[in-house]
């Protein structure tokens, strides 16, 4: 019971952190009742998954993403998306087990996927990641479903430059998961094929309808440090 407690009052602080003066926003197909029709504008889906080798008793779970819409010259507007139960699968690939199925519904503009928010508990302990990404992505106009591919997040040893894997408070829990000492390394890649049949069977609403490919370009470097470094 405690625990359980423990672990969603963290939740609702990294939901709090993450949020800021962004707009909050379920995922898409939360409830079972929603139709693919009655969507106005795009949907993205990606899988991701997080993982601590730097300590592995403190494996994320993922919470949230924001991402952040150009409305003007250097001025972006936050947007997060709150992960559901339902997004969740197993993934026995990796030691934390579990992945997610996320999905987006954006309308059309400038976007970049600014920041993946995540946490982890043991016992009376809770630990606050982030990982950093500034990965870009435009969106048209109209309608359709795009798979922006698998993004596998995975928490090493903090080398000199190295961003920092989430903020330094509260101490004790984020010492405990190696936040301050660690860095996020992070791939992105096609794994269409795998992940599909996934979003398929846990959102039946997709339908037949054809899921094309826009797979998210990695940040460069220069620009993950300009972006992250100036919050």
């Amino acid at each position: 019971m405690i625990k359980r407690l423990l672990a969603a009052g963290s939740a609702a602080a990294v939901l709090m952190l993450a949020a800021g003066c962004a707009a909050i926003k379920p995922m898409p197909f939360k409830d079972a009742s929603e139709k693919l029709a009655d969507k106005k504008h795009p949907i993205y889906l990606m899988t991701v998954t997080l993982e601590n080798k730097l300590r592995t008793g403190f494996q994320p779970t993922l919470q949230s993403i924001t991402v952040v819409k150009k409305t003007g010259p250097d001025q972006w507007e936050p947007q997060t998306f709150v992960i559901d139960l339902e997004g969740r699968f197993l993934n026995k690939a990796v030691a934390s087990g579990e992945s997610y199925a996320a999905r987006m519904e954006l309308a059309p503009g400038e976007y970049e996927i600014r920041v993946l928010h995540a946490n982890s508990y043991a016992v009376l302990t809770n630990a606050i990641f982030q990982v950093p990404m500034a990965s870009p992505l435009n969106v048209p106009d109209g309608r359709g479903v795009y798979y922006l591919g698998h993004v596998q997040a995975t928490m090493r040893a903090r080398k000199d430059g190295d961003l920092p894997a989430g903020p330094a408070l509260p101490a004790v829990g984020q010492e405990l998961g190696g936040v301050p000492g660690g860095t996020f390394d992070v791939a992105i890649t096609d794994r269409q094929a795998v992940d599909e049949p996934v979003f398929r069977s846990k959102f039946p609403a997709l339908g037949t309808t054809p899921i094309r490919k826009a797979i998210l370009p990695r940040a460069d470097r220069a620009r993950l440090l300009k972006v992250h470094s100036a919050e």
